[in-house]
């Protein structure tokens, strides 16, 4: 998942066809493109299409040879784009949003806490992205560090945890259609969706759901306008990764211990 922001801009997109990426992954991203773009601050308004921006976007992908959707809003004045907005794309990483709701229904309803220890396991590692599968077998850990990296780093092997810890993909999809989203679901690891994880793959969303789903967070209305802040919090994290503390200069990271995973000599802000 790439979090990338640029003034008052936010942006979410799903990653192209990738050559490192396994046939099973090609398979379900391939010619696809998810972009889903916010702008704050906040405000009451009537939705109304802007005519030249959508155009602009249309040139923008004229050429593209392959599906493109992208949905942009002002949440300031209701203005917007969009193009295919309500057509289910993969999420690839994307899905660890949803995942990131399901863990904190279970934070909000006291059933797990926020720094509840936990202890890493190899049994638990998953390749690809992420830096928790370098850990070592039996260190320590807590859910709020799960939640970092998930988000942070979107850390695949502290997904496959988080999204266990939340009820698995069937409460989270669950969740999903509480707040009246239709197509955002998680396939991976769900009974009953093996089918449409050959098509989408771990996840499936549209653009206009997907930025709707960010806006509640931003808005304070999933879960609770406590767990709502924690969460965009979480998210925004990830805008600062790899990139200098202005007070210190070192480098932000989540709250892991050194000893975890750190290269020799390099120095972080904690």
């Amino acid at each position: 998942m790439s979090i990338a922001k640029a003034g008052n801009f936010i942006y979410f997109g799903t990653s192209l066809p990738n050559p490192g990426l396994s046939i099973m992954q090609n398979h379900c991203f391939r010619l696809r493109a998810l972009c889903l773009f916010l702008v704050f601050p906040i405000a009451a308004f009537a939705q109304k299409e802007d005519r030249k921006l959508t155009a602009k976007l249309q040139e923008l992908f004229r050429g593209f040879h392959g599906d493109v959707g992208v949905y942009v809003e002002h949440l300031k004045t209701g203005r917007y784009a969009a193009i295919n907005a309500d057509t289910v794309f993969p999420t690839a990483s994307i899905v660890k949003v949803p995942l990131l709701v399901g863990l904190f229904d279970k934070l909000d309803k006291g059933e797990l806490k926020y720094h509840q220890p936990m202890i890493y396991r190899d049994s638990a590692k998953y390749g690809g992205s992420g830096i928790m599968q370098f850990f070592k077998d039996s260190a320590a850990t807590e859910i709020s560090v799960l939640a970092a990296l998930m988000m942070s780093y979107s850390d695949n092997t502290t997904s496959l945890w988080n999204q266990a810890l939340a009820g698995g993909g069937q409460r989270v999809n669950e969740i999903m259609e509480q707040y009246g989203f239709k197509d955002t679901r998680v396939n991976s690891r769900t009974p009953g969706r093996a089918d449409i994880w050959k098509i989408y793959g771990w996840g499936q969303t549209t653009p206009r759901e997907m930025a709707r789903l960010v806006t509640m967070i931003r808005r304070g209305q999933i879960i609770s306008p406590a767990a709502s802040d924690r969460m965009y919090r979480l998210m925004c994290r990830g805008i600062t990764m790899n990139r200098p503390c202005r007070s210190c200069r070192l480098m932000y990271r989540p709250r892991i211990r050194q000893d975890q995973w750190m290269r020799p000599g390099q120095k972080w802000c904690w």
